[in-house]
C-alpha cells in the first residue's frame, strides 16, 4: 500500500498542474473574445467540417439545447459561425465556421500547442511515454473500481 500522505501530495500536484494549464490557456483564449463554451463549440464545428447541428453539440457535451442555442446566437452575432439551412428539411440547420471563426480556431490551436510545448519542454520522450502509461493505468484502476461499485 502506498503512503497516504505521498498519494495526497501527488494528487494535489496533478490538480495544481491541471489548473495552471487551464488558467494559462483560458486567459489567452478569452483575449480572443471567446469564452469556454463558445470555444468548445467552435472546435467541435471545426472538427466536424460544418456538418453539425445544435442537437449534436448538446449531445456531445451533455448540455441542454437551450444552452447551446445561447452559445450559437452569440457566436453567430459575433461573426464566428453561420447557419446553413438544409434544402430537404428547413428545420435542420448546419453550423459552419466563417473566415473569422476559422481564424479563431487556428489561433486557439496555436495557444494550446504553445501551452503544451511549455508544459512538456523539460520532459524527455521516454518520460512522456511513462507519464502517459501511468495516467492510463490510474484511469483503468478508477474505472474498474467504479464499475464494480453498487449505488
Amino acid at each position: 500500500m502506498h503512503d497516504t500522505a505521498e498519494v495526497h501530495i501527488v494528487m494535489s500536484e496533478l490538480m495544481k498542474l491541471t489548473r495552471m494549464h487551464h488558467a494559462q490557456v483560458e486567459n489567452k483564449i478569452n483575449k480572443l473574445g471567446i469564452h469556454r463554451s463558445q470555444h468548445m463549440t467552435l472546435m467541435f464545428i471545426s472538427k466536424n467540417d460544418g456538418k453539425v447541428t445544435q442537437k449534436d453539440i448538446a449531445r456531445k457535451y451533455g448540455i441542454s439545447e437551450a444552452a447551446v442555442s445561447v452559445t450559437i446566437k452569440k457566436l453567430e452575432s459575433a461573426g464566428y459561425i453561420e447557419k446553413e439551412c438544409d434544402e430537404k428539411d428547413a428545420r435542420f440547420n448546419s453550423l459552419k465556421l466563417t473566415d473569422k471563426g476559422s481564424k479563431a480556431v487556428k489561433e486557439s490551436v496555436d495557444i494550446f500547442n504553445s501551452a503544451e510545448a511549455k508544459t512538456f519542454e523539460n520532459i524527455t520522450d521516454e518520460e512522456l511515454k511513462t507519464l502517459k502509461d501511468l495516467i492510463l493505468k490510474m484511469q483503468r484502476s478508477i474505472s474498474e473500481k467504479s464499475e464494480g461499485e453498487t449505488q
